[in-house]
């Protein structure tokens, strides 16, 4: 990728008119320029579509660059970003894995000065040339293999913040933190001999106890979910920090920011009551759920699980709820024979919890069409007896 022929005024204005074009009828027309290729020109494109809705504020900017696409798929979105920047702050950051700038541009605003460091020269070019036109010049941009860069300074800095590289050689995604790079399971004490604070982003599949086990001094535990999908676990270590970490379940919404905390090890000494379905039901959200403090929840707001592997939980009077409320109409006992005559043909929104069967296996049985307004939870009692319960949202 030639930087200056794409910078050039005519190739701007060519890209910058076909920002909304279907990127696949793009991508088979030939290039009008001789100096860049189709390639090229279809990577900017799909760029400004992706931070359309990734990074809302950038899409005015102009004009930045954009890396291939497989170095945005990694990238944090605006919204999670400045979520991190909330939660720390000082006068230095370092982020050892700069990728496409993201996280360093929105959590840098936090700090008086932040240094970007990425091993990919090209990609540092890049975002050295993108952070001149957001007009950020209290972030330095290096281009060098970061702990071989850390190895060589003196300096200690407020926070450090590292978001490993998580594709293999094959380009399938990594989950595990040893198989990260960096691997901070090795290069944990290194970065504190710079820093008594770290910030660490890691796959969403990544399960939250190996993480307390695998990196020392864990003090906060973030879950991010956007629409109701884990995006990110940022595990926030203290060198000098002691007692147990706190986890937050977050989801972001369109309308609103679902919360849930919980001192870890409060979970086990949380108070539950079981009980059969009652007037509505509530299902956590998908952060909560990666938690797994199923037990603080039902405490926090005093709702009745429906059986201790079953995570739903209800109560005879709507509440407000990290998640989604429904209204139970009717509960029906597991009849195959009965529910096929109630539900044959019919629209409906089908979820299991704790349930034999899965969700494709029932839409076959009974002949159910996704869609419509009834939400069914097919599911198991305290009882161990299998049920269907029939809602619609409140």
């Amino acid at each position: 990728m030639n930087m200056e022929n794409l910078l050039a005024k005519d190739v701007q204005q060519y890209i910058h008119a076909n920002r909304e074009t279907d990127i696949v009828l793009f991508s088979l027309k030939k290039s009008p320029f001789a100096n860049i290729s189709s390639i090229d020109l279809t990577n900017q494109i799909q760029g400004w579509q992706k931070i359309k809705t990734k990074v809302p504020s950038w899409y005015t900017a102009a004009p930045l660059l954009f890396p291939p696409k497989l170095n945005l798929e990694q990238t944090s979105s605006q919204m999670s970003s400045e979520y991190k920047a909330q939660l720390i702050n000082g006068k230095t950051l370092v982020d050892l894995t700069g990728g496409f700038g993201v996280d360093t541009f929105f959590i840098g605003k936090s700090f008086q000065k932040t240094i970007h460091i990425e091993q990919n020269e090209s990609l540092s070019a890049i975002v050295k040339h993108n952070f001149d036109i957001l007009k950020r010049d209290d972030i330095t941009c290096i281009s060098s293999n970061s702990i071989a860069w850390l190895q060589t300074r003196k300096e200690r800095y407020d926070w450090i913040y590292v978001d490993p590289a998580r594709r293999g050689r094959d380009g399938k995604k990594l989950v595990q933190l040893i198989d990260y790079e960096p691997n901070l399971t090795q290069q944990l004490p290194l970065l504190f001999e710079h820093t008594n604070c770290i910030m660490i982003k890691t796959s969403p599949m990544y399960d939250i106890n190996a993480g307390i086990k695998e990196l020392s001094h864990v003090s906060q535990i973030h879950i991010l979910a956007i629409n109701n999908e884990v995006k990110e676990l940022i595990f926030i270590l203290e060198k000098n920090g002691t007692g147990t970490p706190k986890v937050k379940a977050v989801n972001f919404t369109k309308r609103t920011m679902e919360q849930f905390e919980i001192t870890l090890n409060l979970e086990d000494e949380a108070q539950v009551s079981y009980g059969e379905p009652e007037k509505y039901l509530y299902e956590p959200n998908a952060a909560i759920m990666k938690s797994g403090r199923f037990k603080s929840l039902a405490e926090a707001y005093q709702l009745k699980k429906i059986h201790p592997n079953t995570h739903l939980y209800t109560n005879s009077s709507l509440i407000n709820f990290p998640g989604r409320r429904f209204k139970i109409q009717t509960v029906l006992p597991y009849s195959p024979k009965n529910i096929k005559k109630q539900l044959a043909g019919q629209k409906a929104n089908v979820a299991t919890r704790n349930f034999q069967n899965s969700v494709k296996e029932l839409k076959q049985k009974f002949f159910i069409k996704d869609g419509g307004e009834e939400y069914l939870f097919f599911t198991t009692t305290l009882n161990d007896q299998r049920i269907l319960i029939k809602t619609i949202k409140a």
